[in-house]
């Protein structure tokens, strides 16, 4: 799901906000959807959208449980679910993660390959801050914004992901932008 508001995303990116007109970048949102015209405006009303986005955050949390169980215990264990830590990144396609020249590979990565695998590179970039997230007795404030994007190491951490994750659920996330349930 993308923001229509994107610049409220990188507000504070100096490069973004000298490159990219809003035009622009409505323009790039409303050709993505009317290519794949099933991801966002086959949701009748917000109320759905929001139970459909849940449900995006709901499969982030069982693949992490499966990836790293160990991590998602932890999280657990201090009330975190996806719905609360994920929820920018999910939302934005991890534009709320500057630089902007690493959002933009890891978008020509997320748009040449599937916009299911953003729940994947969520799960890198947590994988990426593990260790400090289980050290933490307050996780949520490193969740709250996590460290520069480096598309590099997150989109070869998320393709990795796709082996150890079992068929029915990958299919379940490659299949969620393009299905929608009453």
């Amino acid at each position: 799901m993308l923001s229509r508001h994107p610049f409220s995303t990188l507000a504070t990116d100096r490069g973004f906000k000298e490159r990219v007109r809003e035009d622009m970048l409505v323009r790039l949102l409303d050709a993505f959807v009317w290519r794949n015209h099933g991801i966002l405006h086959c949701v009748p009303s917000p109320l759905d959208a929001l139970s459909e986005f849940l449900r995006l955050e709901q499969l982030l949390d069982r693949c992490l449980k499966i990836v790293d169980p160990e991590l998602y215990n932890y999280l657990r264990s201090k009330n975190l679910s996806a719905e609360l830590y994920a929820f920018p990144s999910v939302l934005t396609l991890c534009a709320c993660t500057p630089p902007l020249d690493q959002v933009l590979r890891l978008w020509d990565f997320l748009l040449a390959f599937g916009v299911h695998l953003n729940v994947l590179c969520v799960i890198a970039q947590l994988l990426l801050i593990r260790d400090d997230v289980i050290a933490s007795s307050s996780p949520m404030r490193l969740l709250r914004t996590f460290p520069p994007l480096e598309a590099s190491p997150v989109i070869g951490i998320a393709v990795t992901l796709v082996r150890d994750l079992p068929a029915e659920l990958y299919d379940e996330l490659v299949r969620h932008p393009y299905e929608y349930r009453k």
